[in-house]
């Protein structure tokens, strides 16, 4: 259900809005043509979902390349974000989470991931840095950090990109087809950062125009014993258009209503 303005409306059991506070909502819709108008009244009985367990989760906390299957369905992945508010907020020790290709190589340093059931909102941030990344056309190569804080979106938005994954959320520092771009409108903030370049360091030159970042936060069915899994994938496309990417573990959340 939404309100005209196109937002949801919230039942939380646990919090019930109406008078007598039993969960039970007396809705009543009209339909008019300008002339006759006609009511319908009915009520709405707001059950209990099952609290989403930190449990459930696997512990695979900077496991590269973790392996776990994608949901099938949007509706499936929305039956298994039942009712709780998971929050992940994670720092990788020194050397883990990280991937290269061909000599270029990124890494995730530290993660943070919000997704609310009830409201279903995703609120995603990550630091990394990456080593050997060609900018300048490709005639130097340039090691750094980035930094990616995104405000908090609702999950219709990524099911209508291009190529949507259920439990997927992509975002980019810039326009990317299937991804959501930084917008500073909306709060995020995107840095890319060079500190040495072809091995000189003493740098802080911004390489935002040589370097395009692709951020993911994704929750899927684990391969072990419990049933969900959570990572992050991190990938720097350099000017030469050549990728280099990285997906760890980000472990068990946090769990709270």
């Amino acid at each position: 259900m939404t309100l005209a303005d196109g937002s949801p409306i919230v039942f939380d059991f646990e919090n019930p809005q109406d008078s007598d506070v039993n969960n039970i909502y007396q809705l009543t819709l009209s339909v008019t043509d300008g002339v006759d108008t006609v009511l319908k009244t009915f009520d709405a009985t707001v059950i209990d979902q099952p609290l989403v367990l930190a449990s459930n989760f696997d512990n695979n906390f900077g496991t590269i390349n973790p392996s776990f299957t994608s949901f099938g369905s949007e509706a499936e992945f929305l039956a298994a974000m039942t009712d709780g508010t998971l929050t992940w907020n994670k720092t990788f020790g020194s050397g883990a989470g990280k991937a290269c290709n061909a000599g270029t190589c990124v890494k995730v340093d530290a993660v943070g991931l919000v997704y609310k059931t009830l409201g279903k909102t995703v609120k995603f941030n990550i630091d990394g840095g990456f080593e050997n990344a060609k900018i300048n056309g490709g005639l130097d190569l340039a090691t750094g950090l980035y930094s990616a804080d995104f405000a908090a979106r609702t999950v219709s938005e990524f099911s209508t990109l291009t190529g949507a994954v259920p439990g997927k959320f992509t975002f980019s520092s810039a326009a990317e087809i299937g991804t959501i771009a930084a917008n500073s409108v909306l709060g995020d903030s995107v840095s890319i950062t060079a500190n040495t370049i072809n091995g000189v360091g003493g740098f802080s030159t911004d390489v935002s125009s040589d370097l395009t970042l692709i951020l993911e936060a994704q929750i899927g069915k684990g391969t072990s014993a419990e049933p969900l899994a959570a990572v992050v994938n991190a990938s720097v496309k350099d000017s030469s258009d050549t990728t280099t990417s990285v997906s760890v573990g980000i472990g068990q959340p946090s769990v709270g209503n």
